[in-house]
């Protein structure tokens, strides 16, 4: 439990590094499409897994339920590929060496509490792991 506790804390660590300096920045316009793009998935992907049935941490919630519908159909951590979709864009913006270090820390983060997440999964649900055997962790057909 006092792993999950840390990689979230350092989720929301680097997001925040990621995010903040976003007063005076000017609009870069590649930046725009990852930007909405990942607002968009982020967003999608809470239409298939609903609050109140899935946990912050890697932990699988009591009310979880394997979804397989929607983005989940094409990577196994939607939300993940959401906040680097959304960070990457952030880090264009920038234009930064620090954003960049930060943003490569995030995807170790998230990478840590994919795997994590996805040994609970197939703890939890038997037929996850033939997911894992179909479906890309964060980019479709892909990765």
């Amino acid at each position: 439990m006092w792993l999950s506790i840390v990689l979230v804390f350092f989720q929301f660590f680097f997001v925040f590094l990621i995010l903040w300096p976003v007063a005076g920045t000017a609009l870069y316009l590649p930046a725009f499409p990852l930007v909405v793009a990942g607002l968009a998935l982020g967003g999608w992907s809470l239409c298939y897994n609903h609050p109140g049935r899935f946990n912050i941490r890697p932990e699988v919630h009591s009310k979880a339920c394997l979804v397989t519908t929607g983005p989940y159909r094409w990577v196994r951590h939607p939300m993940y590929s959401a906040v680097l979709l959304l960070c990457l864009g952030m880090v264009l913006i920038h234009q930064s060496l620090f954003s960049v270090i930060c943003w490569v820390l995030l995807i170790w983060v998230l990478w840590l509490k994919a795997l994590r997440e996805e040994q609970l999964m197939a703890q939890r649900f038997p037929e996850y792991p033939d997911k894992m055997l179909s479906v890309k962790r964060l980019i479709p057909f892909i990765f």
